[in-house]
């Protein structure tokens, strides 16, 4: 079973900052900044579930689209995130800095912590790109931007380390402990419980 989340034209998802840079001969650099309203209904469709993204789309222009196949044609290697949490009718949250942050912990003190939209800035790199990829994306004038992303939804997995294994968020949303992985892959635990906590 797979699930795309589509970036463009979604209504749940907001793009702020959406910056993708081939780096020839195999790699593609990219920071994206935004916003994503999650509900129960949402998050709950994953409970106790791994997403292992498994597919890129980058829209090099307004007619053209790039697969990157990251089961066969790319790693995907995350280096940044950072998350934080707007309560309903909070306004405007815009991430910033480096750091990682508990969306509970910057809900404290509210009389209805239950999260209305997620800010995010997520950095990384996909590296082992094959030529005629990165080709495809520099044809055009225009700097590609992310259009969607596929994710394998698999049975949640106990980590056994290692470097690609690395925890870069680790938080709790809606009831359910979430944890984000240096190679991508989101673990979503159950509201009983954690899933798939690493060994450190």
């Amino acid at each position: 079973m797979s699930v795309t989340v589509s970036i463009v034209g979604n209504d749940d998802i907001r793009v702020s900052t959406d910056t993708v840079e081939p780096h020839p001969p195999d790699a593609i650099s990219f920071t994206v900044e935004g916003t994503v309203t999650i509900t129960e209904a949402l998050l709950g469709q994953f409970e106790g579930t791994t997403l292992e993204p498994v597919a890129v789309d980058l829209a090099v222009d307004d007619s053209e689209f790039v697969t990157v196949d990251l089961r066969d044609d790319g790693r995907l290697r995350l280096e940044t995130i950072d998350v934080g949490i707007e309560p309903p009718d909070a306004g405007e949250l815009v991430p910033d800095g480096d750091t990682v942050r508990s969306p509970i912990e910057s809900a404290a003190g509210l009389s209805d912590p239950e999260p209305g939209v997620i800010a995010f800035t997520v950095e990384g790199v996909i590296e082992g790109i094959s030529p005629a990829t990165i080709d495809d994306l520099t044809r055009s004038d225009r700097q590609p931007t992310l259009e969607s992303i596929t994710f394998a939804v698999e049975d949640s997995i106990r980590s056994d380390g290692g470097r690609e294994n690395d925890i870069v968020a680790e938080f709790t949303l809606l009831g359910c402990g979430i944890v984000v992985r240096r190679n991508g892959t989101v673990t979503i635990g159950t509201r009983s419980g954690w899933i798939g906590e690493s060994t450190s």
